[in-house]
């Protein structure tokens, strides 16, 4: 009796411990980190969401798994406001300029390359004359371009004394264009072919002639105080760029798109962009971030 007694001790002593070990490690397992992404990157079917979850998933082993989550929607010039103040964003991916980056933190590696600043022309169908002879920066002072009102490229354009015809709102630029409010909806060679798709309408096609290219990479932007994602991002472009998977991204999701554009066949026209930082202006310089058609 004094024996079962004592073997019932053992055994309820090792199961006590065993809930013990298991209720611990449940208390001390890290909870996904939740990364709330401006939600204009899903909607773009653009490189952001791809390349961000590449990135999370390659420095999971370090830094834990993650959830990453749509925000609501909002123009860019709120977006930004909202992740200044780290209020309803964590991240967002646009292009950079001086007052970009001295309000948010640049993950100063592109998403892109600088695809973003090769650009080309959607037009109202009947415009196609307009564009054929075009081939210097002096032949389009005669072109209206459309532009969201906060962009960067406004005043790109604007410095090389270009027409520019703004929107608050980035949908309403596309009726804009078929109403012949301006000429060319100055659209970078990575998001053309989708806005065709998603906002398809008779009198709005692509100008083939063309092709406008300015130094202006796209970054991943966080909250300056957001330490913990910015460790997290600078690690994992880290680690691509050394194991080749920045390439293979850029290869695999841009060349099909710049190749249906027939890039090297167009008439290159180039602008300076002078809201770019030294430090952006440094890294275009770089090997690296070389775009070979």
């Amino acid at each position: 009796m004094i024996l079962e007694r004592y073997a019932l001790h053992i055994l309820l002593s090792i199961l006590l411990s065993f809930m013990c070990g298991i209720s611990l490690h449940a208390s001390t397992r890290k909870s996904p980190q939740r990364i709330i992404l401006w939600e204009r990157n899903w909607a773009t079917g653009g490189e952001a969401v791809p390349l961000l979850k590449i990135i999370l998933d390659a420095t999971r082993e370090e830094f834990g798994s993650y959830e990453l989550i749509k925000s609501v929607p909002m123009e860019q010039k709120r977006a930004m406001s909202e992740l200044e103040n780290r209020r309803t964003l964590d991240i967002v991916s646009i292009a950079t300029d001086i007052d970009r980056e001295s309000r948010l933190y640049p993950i100063r590696t592109p998403t892109d390359k600088g695809v973003i600043g090769y650009r080309v022309c959607l037009i109202h169908r009947d415009n196609r004359a307009m564009f054929r002879n075009i081939k210097s920066v002096m032949d389009l002072q005669t072109v209206r371009f459309g532009l969201g009102e906060s962009w960067p490229d406004v005043q790109v354009l604007k410095h090389a004394q270009l027409l520019v015809v703004t929107s608050v709102r980035y949908e309403g630029l596309f009726p804009m264009l078929v109403n012949r409010r301006f000429d060319c909806f100055l659209r970078g060679v990575g998001e053309v072919e989708q806005e065709l798709q998603r906002f398809a309408h008779p009198h709005m096609v692509l100008e083939e002639n063309v092709l406008i290219i300015y130094p202006q990479p796209n970054y991943f932007f966080v909250n300056r105080e957001n330490r913990a994602l910015i460790h997290r991002l600078e690690t994992g472009f880290t680690i691509l760029l050394r194991n080749g998977g920045y390439d293979a991204f850029f290869d695999r999701f841009f060349q099909p798109q710049l190749n249906k554009l027939h890039i090297p066949k167009r008439q290159h026209i180039f602008l300076d962009n002078p809201h770019l930082t030294p430090e952006t202006r440094k890294l275009m310089r770089d090997s690296r971030f070389k775009i070979l058609f």
